[in-house]
């Protein structure tokens, strides 16, 4: 191929080799895009309306220079109405006399919708395509990113209003395209009976969609992916006797949200945590409350408050749209607690005490049961009002409507072998770590068992701002029941199952 081809030419083999993919589409348009961008700093427009003008040099796309001239307004000329995709690579304003910065978006989103979607736009035929498919590339395209797609769409408008305005958002989406998510995007215009809300109602609604996009939805934030660490401390897992048989074990005296726990924790008692914990039996208890004690007073000192929750219930469920086979475990209400140790002759208790029985749900979780499945959790619930059973049939009542084939089921009675099992899985491990001289006593951290029958936990905060009240390092440590364990914990079964 000679050094120099017009783009034209070149079009006529460019597909010969297959569909380009979305970076070599990016690395295609780039300097063309920066290109143009120049022209309009200086003051000049693109010479798109000459076909000669576009050609390739060593396969880089480029203009001539000497053919960009002055912006021609002749917005008083253009009718909307008789707008049309015309052959090539030129726009309609072309033929009313109009060439300003805009029209020259409108040319390169057509050289971009052309090499991701495979189409010459020299040939009526691919040209008739083009304006069919422009809407949704990625649909026609699939392996076309969501981000340039949506940017062909927007820059190939006919209606000067509705097309992009901006070049240098246009080339930092392309730069970040993978950062970049389309369905953030919302335009409040759109929602019905939007101009006539108040302004508060108004900016309730911004606030809250502004908030939700501050939710880390990765792997690595503990409010959504829980797995068991130092920050955390099982107290269900903690009230389990080391004994022989599972049948010796009492579910009454377990750390569960039974009757007793319930009243205690509805209102607001103090709950002396040795009447539960087997300190005998689980060696790594008392370091581990002492670790989360004493991290919940260092931000009350630090910050003035303390990040401390108590989880009460989990959710098991299932991403059906991205990982649909892997169970995900996810701190579903939580209180706020504090954790005090008082000195005694024998043994220090630990006591845990409620400082509001209104529990969050957890915000994370919520924006994501929203965005798969539009589930619409509430912010809080009032337990004197409310049980965690009461909300389970609140939610149950959203499921059944939303007819996905969702299954919930709440669990609220402990499944003894599962949490023995996880309990001596625990302490084994704690003793061969200190055995292996890995940590001390003082600092070993709570092995990691597997899920979290029941899970005090503390995620780590990392979900909106606002409500990240679990800081990462401290999050306590309280217990909450898991699905599999006990609380009352609702379990969604994965879309089809």
């Amino acid at each position: 191929m000679p050094s120099r081809i017009s783009f034209e030419a070149f079009l006529l083999s460019a597909f010969d080799q297959g569909d380009y993919s979305t970076d070599d589409v990016i690395a295609f348009v780039l300097p063309l895009f920066r290109k143009v961008l120049g022209f309009h700093e200086a003051g000049l427009v693109a010479p798109f309306e000459y076909p000669d003008a576009a050609f390739l040099n060593e396969m880089e796309f480029e203009l001539d220079e000497a053919l960009a001239h002055p912006p021609s307004a002749a917005l008083y000329r253009i009718d909307a109405e008789k707008g049309t995709y015309v052959r090539g690579y030129r726009c309609y304003e072309f033929d009313f006399d109009h060439h300003d910065p805009l029209t020259d978006i409108f040319c390169l989103g057509l050289v971009a919708g052309s090499m991701a979607l495979g189409l010459n736009l020299y040939e009526d035929e691919n040209l008739q395509e083009f304006a069919r498919v422009r809407v949704n590339p990625s649909g026609h395209r699939p392996r076309i990113h969501p981000t340039l797609g949506r940017l062909v769409t927007e820059m190939t408008e006919l209606d000067r209003n509705r097309r992009s305005q901006d070049l240098y958002d246009i080339i930092r989406r392309l730069e970040h395209y993978r950062d970049y998510t389309p369905e953030k995007q919302l335009d409040p215009s759109q929602i019905a009976g939007w101009l006539q809300k108040e302004l508060k109602e108004r900016d309730a609604f911004i606030l809250n969609k502004l908030r939700s996009r501050l939710f880390d939805t990765s792997r690595r934030n503990r409010l959504l992916y829980f797995k068991p660490n130092t920050r955390f401390v099982n107290l269900t897992v903690g009230s389990i006797p080391i004994v022989l048989h599972h049948r010796s074990i009492r579910p009454e005296l377990l750390f569960t949200w039974n009757a007793e726990v319930a009243e205690k924790i509805t209102a607001m008692n103090e709950i002396v945590l040795n009447k539960y914990l087997r300190f005998e039996d689980h060696p790594y208890l008392l370091p581990s409350l002492d670790r989360v004690r004493l991290e919940s007073q260092r931000d009350i000192n630090e910050y003035g408050f303390s990040q401390l929750k108590l989880v009460i219930a989990f959710l098991s469920w299932y991403n059906s749209k991205e990982e649909p086979d892997e169970r995900i475990q996810t701190p579903l209400l939580l209180l706020p607690v504090s954790l005090k140790r008082n000195k005694k002759v024998k043994a220090d208790h630990y006591v845990l005490k409620v400082l509001d029985n209104v529990a969050e749900v957890n915000p994370v979780l919520a924006g994501q049961l929203s965005a798969l499945y539009g589930i619409r959790l509430p912010d809080f619930i009032d337990l004197e009002e409310m049980s965690p059973r009461q909300f389970y049939q609140h939610v149950q009542t959203q499921v059944e409507e939303a007819n996905q084939a969702i299954r919930l089921d709440f669990v609220d009675q402990p499944r003894i072998p599962l949490v023995q099992q996880e309990a001596r899985q625990t302490v084994s491990n704690f003793r061969r770590r200190r055995r292996m001289g890995a940590e001390s006593p003082g600092t070993t951290e709570l092995p990691e068992s597997g899920e979290p029958l029941e899970t005090t936990d503390i995620p780590e905060s990392r979900g909106p701002l606002e409500t990240t009240e679990l800081p990462e390092s401290r999050e306590p440590l309280e217990t909450s029941e898991s699905p599999k364990s006990r609380e009352p914990l609702e379990t969604s079964d994965p879309p089809e199952t």
